[in-house]
């Protein structure tokens, strides 16, 4: 069996971090939407908007350190390690991916809004955009948005999927595109939970997003 690996050497990558109000909060509201999170009164934490999840504070020190996931308290207090008081939320343990999300999350700064890396060697391609997946984290499937304002003239657009270790798992699209807005739907039913990566690439531009699987 041959089994292609992908490389990340290009003249652009875009990286779109993990977005706290489409991935994060969603959870929260789900799990921790009508009580404080843990513990009660003033002293509790209250996780219904970012404001107050960066304000919280304990006898331990910051909720969240940004940069930091598994050394911050929601992340030990999340997976049950931190050594005092009791789990939370008080509704039941998360699953261990939705917690490796939040972990990640806070390793790329706990930022509210994403915050998107440009190589520094090329002006960022605004007639050839590979939107943030839709929905991310998704189950099984997502839709990838993309722009492509100019044609590619002779060179065919591709749009592939890579796995975390570079291996590529799946072509959507190679192809010779018209300019304008298309998009397709990936489905990941076949394939373990984890961080994927869809690569855009035609008329020498590449974009790269990231994408979460949670089954």
């Amino acid at each position: 069996m041959k089994v292609s690996y992908f490389f990340f050497i290009f003249p652009i990558l875009v990286f779109a971090q993990v977005d706290y109000n489409n991935s994060i909060q969603p959870v929260f509201d789900e799990r921790c939407a009508t009580a404080s999170c843990h513990g009660t009164g003033s002293g509790g934490l209250y996780l219904t908007s970012y404001a107050q999840l960066m304000a919280g504070t304990s006898n331990h020190g910051p909720v969240v350190i940004p940069g930091d996931g598994e050394g911050s308290i929601l992340v030990q207090k999340l997976r049950g390690t931190a050594g005092f008081g009791s789990a939370m939320p008080p509704s039941g343990p998360l699953s261990d991916d939705t917690i490796d999300l939040i972990s990640l999350w806070i390793d790329e700064g706990a930022t509210e809004e994403p915050v998107v890396g440009i190589g520094d060697n090329q002006d960022f391609p605004t007639d050839f955009i590979l939107h943030q997946n839709f929905p991310n984290p998704f189950n099984p499937t997502t839709t990838l948005l993309f722009n492509i304002k100019n044609s590619t003239s002779q060179n065919n657009t591709s749009l592939q999927i890579v796995d975390i270790n570079g291996r590529l798992v799946k072509t959507l699209i190679r192809e010779h595109l018209n300019p304008g807005k298309h998009q397709i739907q990936w489905d990941a039913s076949h394939l373990p939970s984890g961080v994927y990566f869809a690569q855009l690439s035609g008329g020498g531009k590449i974009q790269v997003i990231k994408m979460v699987y949670l089954k």
